[in-house]
């Protein structure tokens, strides 16, 4: 594995303490919170450790409808009528956006929000791929799907709020997408746009990769980055992260993917590279670019990229740092401080070959000061693969040093693409990917303690919801595991629904 690296340093912070009217405990947008660290601390996990996550059961599932691609949310206490309950929502990909009670899995409503459409030049039916995000100031939740419609919707009932909504994002909806989940900060929205499949529509037309902030009060759009200037050639935010938020500064920060810009100077060769593609960005609320990089290596395969936005974490005693993982096989560190001076750190951590996309972004515990990549490879000295399928764990030193290998290698977990993993005190979950399981490993070793098998792929993000653990498969069910309650214990709300 390469490696370079310099002395390194991070503060920590938690995912799931948000300012919100109730609720601390919400898991409100895709990575539990604006830094994407997918972790829950040890005080919120309800008593799972490694030591009792082999006792986890499935309390229960639910069939939804149609594959899940985008993250459960949760939300505590949302008012329905005179009583409060803790709900998830879901949305998958047949356009089906659903509320279900944390208790037992009951359907509190359900619609159909976006048609499951058949993109001839891909040959895929695509619903709803981009993760929702809560608005509980407003008691709504935001959703969009292969229509480019975005909606507002009431979280107690599902009914579109009243007014502008929904509203139109995307007009190319044949050749553009939402992959990326939205992204809420006070009243304004971020929208990432990419493509179906980087291929051009019917007419002809091809993705203009962007970034679109939509002002949630009006209902209107009020500003736009284009990540390669001019309509029609690609660079789209496609990483399912979409947008991060520096808690300090309040600036965001994402990542693209490849441009597609014909150049006459090299006899119509084909650009990658061209604008602000195939980059981390960081910026202000109103889209202008503060800083940028593009690593010297990133555009050495084609279709490369970054496929999420950076992870935000800094351990004790180092500088505010943001990770991701990039397409061409490489995880990358910058500082925050000075994200224009290049990585800080790189290692060859993932797959680097068309057709093996290294996507997602690592997830990071501030407790165990460890970032952990669930799409990774298991290389030996030489570099030469040991294992495709393998999860790692990287622990920063005491002086921020980040070792040149993984302190940990799990191989042989899952198979293909893999979601984030979500870190529950010391226990990491992993979705298998195109393997039909979800793996709980213990994050000081990587040593496997917990597999369930389940009726379709793992492909969307494992959630956490109160002091239950999330997994949406494929063939359209949400699964809820935890540890056994006392009789009696529990709050299960609304029993008239």
């Amino acid at each position: 594995m390469h490696a370079h690296l310099r002395r390194l340093a991070i503060v920590a912070g938690s995912a799931l303490l948000f300012a919100v009217p109730s609720g601390a405990a919400d898991w409100p947008r895709y990575g539990g919170g604006d830094l994407v660290t997918n972790n829950v601390p040890t005080a919120a996990a309800a008593g799972l450790t490694s030591e009792t996550v082999r006792d986890i059961v499935e309390r229960w599932s639910v069939s939804v409808g149609g594959r899940f691609v985008a993250s459960p949310l949760y939300a505590e206490d949302v008012p329905f009528g005179n009583a409060s309950v803790d709900v998830i929502y879901v949305a998958t990909n047949a356009g089906i956006v659903a509320a279900i009670r944390s208790f037992d899995g009951s359907v509190l409503w359900k619609r159909q929000v976006s048609a499951a459409t058949l993109i001839p030049p891909c040959n895929i039916t695509y619903g709803i791929s981009s993760t929702p995000v809560l608005d509980r100031a407003r008691g709504r939740l935001y959703v969009i799907g292969s229509d480019g419609l975005l909606h507002a919707l009431s979280l107690a009932t599902g009914e579109e709020v009243a007014g502008k909504w929904p509203l139109r994002i995307v007009q190319l909806t044949g050749s553009e997408y939402v992959w990326s989940g939205l992204t809420l900060r006070g009243s304004r929205l971020y929208v990432p746009v990419a493509s179906f499949c980087d291929k051009p529509d019917l007419d002809g037309y091809v993705a203009d990769g962007r970034l679109v902030a939509v002002d949630v009060l009006d209902a209107q759009i009020v500003a736009s980055l284009d990540v390669t200037e001019g309509p029609n050639n690609m660079g789209g935010i496609w990483g399912y992260a979409g947008v991060t938020i520096d808690p300090d500064k309040g600036h965001l920060w994402t990542a693209t993917g490849n441009g597609f810009v014909v150049d006459p100077e090299c006899g119509g060769c084909l650009v990658e590279t061209a604008g602000y593609a195939e980059a981390v960005l960081e910026l202000d609320a109103d889209l202008n670019v503060i800083a940028w990089n593009r690593p010297e290596d990133v555009a050495v395969v084609e279709d490369s990229g970054f496929g999420a936005a950076p992870l935000l974490f800094q351990p004790a005693g180092c500088p505010p740092l943001a990770a991701a993982n990039a397409k061409n096989g490489m995880t990358y560190v910058w500082s925050r401080e000075d994200l224009a001076a290049g990585p800080l750190w790189s290692a060859r951590v993932g797959p680097g070959e068309l057709g093996a996309s290294f996507v997602a972004q690592p997830s990071y515990s501030p407790e165990l000061g460890m970032f952990f990549i669930s799409a990774a490879r298991d290389y030996d000295e030489q570099g030469a693969i040991r294992t495709f399928d393998a999860v790692v764990g990287f622990k920063v030193g005491p002086r921020c040093e980040l070792p040149a290998r993984p302190t940990w290698t799990a191989p042989a977990v899952g198979r293909g693409p893999k979601s984030p993993p979500l870190i529950v005190g010391d226990v990491v979950f992993v979705p298998g990917g195109f393997d039909r399981n979800a793996f709980a490993l213990d994050a000081q070793t990587g040593r496997v303690l917990w597999t369930v098998g389940l009726p379709g792929a793992v492909l969307a993000p494992i959630a956490y919801a109160g002091d239950e653990v999330l997994v949406g498969d494929s063939a359209g069910n949400l699964h809820a595991f935890g540890l056994e309650r006392p009789i009696g214990v529990g709050k299960p709300g609304l029993y008239a629904l």
